[in-house]
């Protein structure tokens, strides 16, 4: 190849993105819409208090820090571990999300389930549809809380979810069998798997969402670490499929947002990353 070639190929556009898109793309360092995190895990006692080190030290300081990240609002449920939880455990994590959402209005409460108590869950989900109008259930993190997605009790709470019209999030083990069954017997159901992971792993995810529509991913934890991953990923799946997370206080927030603002996108996937895919799923009004 000669130099004047390489040249060439060089100032080629990748054909997975029309020239036009790419000229129609923003300089996002002065983007100033909505950035809706749906991956976090806010905390109001040491026990939820999942912050590897150190900060930050209360919940203002938590909302304070996203904020200063540019981001707007915020969705997650509160953990923390339990061999043998009972039902109040749970119904308590749900009650402690809800109090901090009434002092910090950007942050939206995902709901705690258990499948070890199937009626009480269902119940809980219809509580918190119908008084407080939440739609969003988790992060469910099972290996926190002692419980396999394909425990029995697990099928009523994902038909009462789907019934209620709402969406579960949810740390999968990457288990796409398992994954791929879900979206099979819950077809409007909307899921979204925790995590994008990484090299093969990420691919199979964008290809079984491609599968599914009722599949999502949420970039949280793993992250945007592999350039262009979120541009293929959306080249093969469809910018619909994807959701900006976090995983904060336990993973930075602003390399996310840096994330996902450096990957070439056009102005109609960065507002469905960043905000409008959470607000569907979530059922969010302006």
């Amino acid at each position: 190849m000669t130099g004047k070639q390489l040249i060439m190929n060089l100032n080629t556009t990748n054909k997975s993105t029309p020239n036009s898109e790419y000229n129609s793309m923003t300089n996002l360092q002065n983007w100033d819409g909505d950035i809706i995190d749906c991956h976090i895990h806010p905390f109001s006692s040491p026990e939820t208090r999942l912050c590897p080190h150190g900060q930050p030290n209360c919940a203002k300081e938590l909302f304070s820090e996203l904020k200063r990240a540019g981001i707007t609002r915020c969705c997650g449920t509160m953990i923390r571990r339990m061999e043998n939880p009972e039902w109040a455990d749970i119904r308590g994590l749900n009650d402690e999300a809800v109090a901090l959402s009434r002092l910090y209005p950007e942050y939206i409460p995902g709901i705690n389930v258990h499948p070890a108590y199937p009626d009480e869950s269902c119940r809980e989900l219809e509580r918190l549809n119908k008084e407080e109008n939440l739609y969003w259930v988790g992060e469910l993190v099972a290996y926190m809380m002692n419980h396999r997605y394909s425990d029995p009790g697990m099928k009523f709470v994902f038909e009462q979810a789907q019934y209620l019209g709402m969406t579960v999030n949810f740390h999968d083990n990457n288990d796409l069998e398992e994954i791929a069954s879900f979206c099979n017997d819950f077809p409007r159901l909307q899921l979204v798997m925790a995590h994008p992971r990484d090299g093969a792993d990420y691919l199979a995810r964008c290809e079984l969402m491609k599968k599914y529509p009722n599949l999502h991913l949420d970039l949280s934890g793993t992250g945007l670490f592999r350039w262009g991953m979120l541009r293929h990923g959306i080249d093969i799946a469809g910018a619909e499929h994807f959701l900006f997370g976090t995983d904060f206080p336990i993973c930075n927030p602003g390399m996310y947002v840096a994330g996902v603002k450096f990957e070439p996108l056009t102005i109609d996937e960065q507002r469905m990353i960043f905000a409008d895919n959470f607000k569907r799923l979530a059922v969010i009004t302006p």
